[in-house]
């Protein structure tokens, strides 16, 4: 064992180096602790690291009158749909439904804001192999779910709505298996 004493800005400082097998080794953990107190002398300081907030990856207008109301779709798959009045299909739409559809993220939560009164037809009637819709958050200024709005969503297991929901049309959660249980707002 080689043992070597030193001084450093007044401070004495001993230094243990093993000698094994003819290769210089020493404490991988006394080294990482001599950096540490190295670092925080010269004045180095923690920084938190901060989740990565998801981006707009798509936005657009989805309602009855055009641009009231509207949609944005962000990279971790939540669709929010906010304005006044009524979501429509049609001229939005793509060709493999509507717009957001072709975005390239997959659906997982869908966010209908408050003003939102009306969810159409088929809407976010999903295709076997692409189930990621989980969870719809539904506000209270929606009274009417279209017929098969959410036909097929095979994995979706939560909703989440307020009181204001007055219909519920026909088939619109037909096929959604993963819905385990379901409370209904007074008066639907």
């Amino acid at each position: 064992m080689f043992k070597r004493k030193q001084r450093l800005n007044g401070i004495q400082i001993n230094i243990q180096i093993k000698k094994n097998l003819g290769m210089l080794g020493m404490n991988l953990l006394s080294l990482t602790g001599l950096l540490l107190v190295f670092m925080l002398a010269a004045g180095f300081k923690a920084v938190p690291v901060l989740a990565a907030e998801a981006s707009i990856v798509a936005s657009g207008e989805c309602g009855d009158e055009g641009d009231n109301v509207t949609w944005k779709l962000d990279s971790e798959g939540t669709l929010t749909i906010s304005g006044s009045g009524a979501i429509e299909c049609g001229e939005n739409s793509g060709e493999d439904g509507e717009a957001w559809c072709n975005a390239g993220v997959p659906l997982k939560t869908i966010v209908i804001e408050e003003g939102v009164t009306y969810i159409p037809e088929y809407i976010f009637e999903e295709d076997v192999e692409e189930a990621s819709l989980t969870r719809v958050e539904i506000s209270s200024t929606v009274t009417i779910i279209g017929s098969g709005a959410f036909y097929g969503c095979k994995n979706l297991k939560e909703i989440v709505w307020s009181s204001g929901l007055q219909i519920i049309e026909s088939y619109a959660f037909r096929e959604c298996t993963s819905l385990t249980e379901v409370i209904l707002p007074d008066g639907v």
